[in-house]
């Protein structure tokens, strides 16, 4: 074959120079063809090339397609049919693209990318950095069609054929504008096994080519098959599923959820804003039978399960295979019909760790607005937990409702009003075929969460308002008004009353949202809740790892103490990650902790004044012992005494209290 004597080793180049026994054989091929389609040789009497390569070469012929034909004359679809072939195509063009992505490194320098309908039709092309020049000629683009009867031999007019991949170097390809150019393509099924799409890698440097390039392509095309497949079964179960009650999940093979229903989202939304992406596991608990059935590819009925959350009720499961018969994922069916929660709503409240007398006000004045459906504004620093109590109030005022997240900070100007309202289908470039809910909408009999309502575009501000008054919304490119009920939860670490004056951020809107404002505590001023919360973030690492859990020494207790935690209490839970990482041992001490929780020894005088007061309480803490004091920093006791000396601590426990 003429592939064969293609150099093995993949090189990244920069010229399209082939050496001369390349050209030798080359040219031998080029004069085969010639004399097979004149009827001089027999293909099958041929050994250079494979026989379904030189029959298609006959075929080409019987077509009447001129080699010499360029081919950018290549037919293609109307152009008003192009955007309904892509939307038909969307899902293995997603499926190609998040493959693709992982090989970028590979394959975006010296060879193009190709996805083909089964027709041949064009959907996808990348083109390489240095290859892009081989092919500006060639006019492929969305809708040109490259098949057996508009370009005669290639690999992706063979796929379809054969319906195996193939590779074509060089005058292989019909067309001589393909005499420099090699592809290798593979075939993509579906989930009845039909041939749903061809994948293609193509370049014009011969060196680069080899039989590995044609794995390649396989290799890919088959994480397309996978990933498309999937996608196909969680359509077929999500046009299904939303009208039921029942709470429906599907994974993959790993036991990673890949879509959940409604009805699902509904039910995790207290403990999990985003199931997609989750371990099972962390759902509904260890569960063995379950697990041993999605692995076996085998359906399972179990009358009753016990879950951590959800309590007990009837499961199955249902396995997904491909044509192969190979696993790829399952169908987990829990029956709401039997849903028993095992928390009431009441104590969703007891989820927020603390015991300081401000945190214990905060909480009570939060339970007080529970029975109204008005909005409520929280307040406080950064990472004090504004989302947690949000999630405390709607699953007490309105449990099992949606729990629909935004923020606000984070959604570009442009796409605000369709992110918030939604719109019809068709109502501009880009918008899915058939429409799509908004966040509001989608909020509608639970909560809308707001997050960052400091941040909402001045823009969209009115439309709130608006919504806010009249409880209904009307999408982009729609006329009819749909009725929304919800409850609005809005948090802020900025002072809106400041923007106000400033004039970005109106001041009917925020008497709106302040109906009931709360005010969340930092965790400077929670005293010993920050031990409390270490407890409980080292005990949850300890769980999710099945390790034991680690402790902080006294040292670190007395430094988390007097520390003003200005991220608070992520910047607490981020710190204790950083330290189970570093800490070798089961005791965390203050040499483990990030750089900017420990004090600053340097000529500022806050800095000098926490790092006295750490050290006074380490050394209280154990007891005047110098020995234990040294242990429990992790230094030796000739550095503590010169840190004592340094900060004017007496060694003596009296003098120190």
């Amino acid at each position: 074959m003429l592939s064969s004597i293609i150099l093995s080793s993949e090189k990244f180049l920069t010229s399209r120079e082939i050496q001369t026994e390349d050209n030798v054989y080359i040219e031998r091929v080029k004069q085969l063809k010639l004399e097979i389609l004149k009827g001089v040789a027999d293909p099958a009497a041929v050994g250079l090339v494979l026989p379904e390569i030189s029959e298609s070469w006959l075929r080409s012929r019987r077509y009447g397609i001129e080699a010499q034909r360029p081919a950018k004359d290549a037919a293609s679809i109307p152009k008003e049919e192009i955007e309904g072939l892509l939307l038909k195509n969307r899902f293995l063009i997603n499926a190609a693209l998040s493959s693709v992505r992982q090989f970028s490194a590979l394959l975006t320098v010296n060879y193009d990318i190709f996805l083909f309908d089964p027709g041949g039709v064009n959907l996808i092309t990348i083109f390489g950095k240095n290859n892009y020049i081989g092919y500006e000629g060639y006019g492929l683009a969305p809708g040109v069609i490259w098949n057996e009867r508009t370009i005669g031999t290639s690999s992706m007019s063979l796929v379809p054929l054969l319906k195996r991949p193939i590779q074509c170097v060089g005058p292989e390809n019909y067309l001589e504008d393909f005499h420099v150019a090699t592809g290798s393509s593979a075939p993509i099924f579906g989930i009845k096994g039909e041939l749903t799409g061809i994948f293609s890698i193509g370049t014009v440097f011969y060196q680069g080519v080899n039989s590995l390039t044609l794995t390649l392509a396989v290799s890919i095309a088959a994480l397309i098959q996978k990933e498309f497949q999937v996608t196909l079964y969680e359509e077929m179960y999500r046009a299904s599923s939303e009208a039921t009650g029942e709470l429906m999940i599907t994974v993959d093979n790993q036991g990673f959820v890949t879509y959940a229903n409604q009805a699902a989202s509904q039910a995790f939304q207290p403990w999990e804003s985003d199931l997609p992406g989750k371990p099972l596991r962390s759902l509904i608990g260890n569960q063995p039978r379950l697990e041993k059935a999605l692995r076996s590819g085998k359906t399972l009925q179990l009358p009753e399960m016990k879950t951590p959350r959800l309590g007990v009720m009837p499961c199955s499961v249902q396995p997904f295979k491909d044509h192969h018969g190979s696993l790829i994922g399952g169908l987990v069916v829990l029956n709401r019909g039997d849903f028993r929660v095992t928390t009431p709503p009441k104590e969703v409240f007891n989820d927020i760790i603390g015991e300081s007398a401000v945190l214990q006000k905060t909480v009570a004045l939060a339970k007080r607005f529970v029975s109204s459906d008005a909005a409520v504004l929280l307040q406080g620093e950064s990472g004090t937990g504004k989302e947690l109590f949000a999630r405390a109030l709607q699953q007490a005022s309105r449990p099992g409702r949606p729990f629909v997240p935004v923020n606000c900070g984070a959604i570009p100007k442009s796409l605000a009003e369709s992110e918030f309202l939604g719109y019809e289908g068709g109502a501009f470039t880009g918008a899915e075929h058939k429409g799509r809910k908004g966040k509001i909408e989608n909020a509608a009999g639970g909560t809308l969460f707001l997050d960052e309502i400091g941040d909402l575009p001045v823009e969209l501000q009115p439309i709130l308002l608006r919504v806010l008054e009249e409880k209904q919304i009307v999408r982009i490119g729609g006329s009819q008004p749909i009725a929304v009920d919800f409850r609005l939860i809005a948090a802020t670490n900025q002072d809106l009353l400041q923007l106000m004056r400033q004039g970005l951020f109106r001041e009917d809107l925020y008497y709106r949202l302040a109906v009931f404002k709360i005010e969340i505590p930092p965790l400077r001023e929670r005293g010993r809740d920050v031990l409390l919360l270490a407890e409980y973030f080292l005990r949850q690492a300890a769980a999710k790892s099945g390790r034991a859990p680690k402790v902080l020494s006294r040292a670190a207790k007395t430094l988390f103490l007097s520390c003003d935690w200005p991220g608070n209490v992520r910047q607490l839970a981020n710190s204790l990650t950083y330290a189970m990482s570093v800490a070798p041992g089961g005791v965390i001490r203050p040499e483990h902790l990030p750089a900017e929780i420990l004090p600053r020894q340097t000529g500022n005088i806050a800095a000098a004044t926490q790092a006295a007061r750490a050290l006074r309480e380490a050394l209280a803490q154990a007891g005047g012992d110098m020995a234990v004091c040294a242990g429990d920093l992790g230094i030796s006791r000739a550095t503590l005494y010169r840190r004592l000396k340094k900060y004017g601590i007496s060694a003596t426990l009296q003098e120190n209290l």
